[in-house]
């Protein structure tokens, strides 16, 4: 496993990344045989962790012509590169053994960094589908509203709700369920095992309290403050949901 994060992370540092079908150190071969490990061996690994400590072990790179230097990434953006290529393996994968591909993109939509985790999100969440599916439905229609007004915003991440610039009876109600339902997920996926279920239990409570939201409050006022912070506050909902799933990943009936 180490001999194999050394070799893509020095692979990755120096640019040697595979495109189209084109991978001469065989690195889809390597980073899937480092997934097939933890996966094999139900081993809980943060990936991101261990990338990062192989990319600082690398001494700087040697080199003397101007198209290699060009193609030297700085660790930050080798680590995400080396992110995205274990979440296209992962992918691969997770619909290999069963899950639909848009439930494995949202699992790998939201944060991850332990293989083992995401893999078991996602076929939990193909459970869910199957079995519950009056639940998953909730979920999604929940999770998509605040989504889909916020991420496009794309405001200042250091923006904060503040409580004092409520306005209408919507809005003090579904941030004081939002909090209670941000405490309960982080709860959840935080136990050993953790406990998927309840996390979801704890998501589908935000379903009325969101669309009353909708029904009382129009988000896009004038008031640009006001506004700031109604978003603010969808996107901390958007972003508790996230800790399951992207649900924007999932594609329904009929779309």
């Amino acid at each position: 496993l180490a001999d194999k994060l050394d070799n893509l992370a020095a692979c990755f540092r120096l640019g040697a990344i595979p495109s189209g079908s084109a991978d001469p150190f065989a690195l889809r071969r390597q980073a899937q045989g480092i997934v097939e490990m933890l996966l094999g061996g139900s081993l809980h690994l943060n990936l991101r962790e261990a990338l990062l400590y192989a990319l600082n072990l690398l001494p700087e790179p040697k080199l003397e012509k101007a198209k290699e230097v060009a193609k030297v990434l700085a660790p930050e953006a080798a680590l995400d590169a080396l992110m995205g290529f274990f979440a296209q393996r992962l992918d691969f994968v997770l619909t290999r053994d069963g899950v639909t591909y848009d439930l494995a993109r949202a699992a790998l939509g939201a944060d991850w960094d332990d293989a083992r985790e995401a893999y078991e999100r996602a076929q939990y969440l193909q459970q869910l589908r199957t079995s519950a599916p009056a639940l998953f439905d909730t979920l999604v229609t929940a999770a998509e509203r605040p989504a889909r007004i916020t991420r496009p915003e794309q405001l200042p991440e250091g923006l904060l709700v503040n409580e004092s610039l409520f306005q209408e009876d919507g809005e003090p109600k579904l941030w004081a369920t939002s909090q209670e339902v941000r405490r309960g997920v982080a709860s959840s996926l935080s136990s050993t095992p953790r406990d998927y279920a309840m996390a979801v239990n704890e998501l589908a409570t935000l379903a009325e309290p969101i669309h009353e939201f909708f029904a009382q409050v129009m988000v896009m006022v004038d008031d640009e403050p006001v506004r700031n912070n109604r978003l603010a506050l969808l996107r901390e909902i958007d972003r508790t949901f996230l800790g399951v799933a992207d649900f924007l990943q999932v594609v329904r009936e009929g779309q």
